[in-house]
């Protein structure tokens, strides 16, 4: 199952989530792989950074669609769950921002953060 040949910064973000009792390097291999059998180049994914499986075993990834993450996660032995992002955001300032905001301006804020709108 070959990818449409799109621009890769423009795929869904998915949040990989390892299982933390193999080196990073295995996972990485396991999902160069998996990858390759979807015609996707690793390198359009994910960066290749130092992973410290143990303390933190997650890794954001680019892919074309669900499908394929579906077909990730069902073949692969070293993740645990592949969730798809629809936002990424500093927590931190997201807190800020929301405490810094009056009452009547938390939701325009809000909105303009998560490119909603809320319901009253």
């Amino acid at each position: 199952m070959a990818v449409a040949s799109q621009d890769a910064a423009a795929w869904p973000s998915f949040l990989a989530h390892f299982a933390p009792s193999y080196p990073a390097d295995v996972c990485y291999d396991e999902l160069d792989a998996l990858l390759g059998m979807h015609g996707i180049h690793s390198r359009s994914s994910f960066p290749r950074v130092p992973l410290d499986i143990i303390n933190n075993p997650f890794l954001v990834i680019r892919l074309p669609s669900f499908d394929v993450a579906t077909s990730i996660a069902k073949r692969s032995a070293l993740l645990v769950d592949v969730t798809e992002l629809w936002m990424t955001h500093n927590c931190e300032t997201l807190h800020d921002t929301i405490a810094s905001a009056s009452a009547p301006t938390w939701r325009a804020k809000a909105a303009e953060l998560f490119a909603v709108r809320l319901w009253s």
